[in-house]
């Protein structure tokens, strides 16, 4: 295979993943929110989830200040 064959292939590739990335996401949003029951399970699974992303910022944060200390 070609440079150029490679890169149309490429290109062609990227550009399918991202009609296909933007179908998918115009089907998901058209999609009813469900039941009450349902979307009160995920308002607790994104506060879950929400809360884990904090705890792992901050751990992150201590960890790349404990580095900077140690380096610097």
């Amino acid at each position: 295979m070609t440079d150029v064959m490679a890169f149309w292939l490429a290109l062609g590739s990227a550009l399918l993943a991202i009609v296909y990335g933007l179908l998918t996401t115009t089907w998901v949003l058209s999609q009813p929110a469900g039941s009450e029951k349902m979307q009160r399970i995920a308002a607790a699974i994104q506060e879950g989830a929400k809360a884990y992303m904090n705890r792992q910022y901050g751990t992150i944060a201590l960890v790349g200040l404990v580095m900077f200390v140690v380096v610097g």
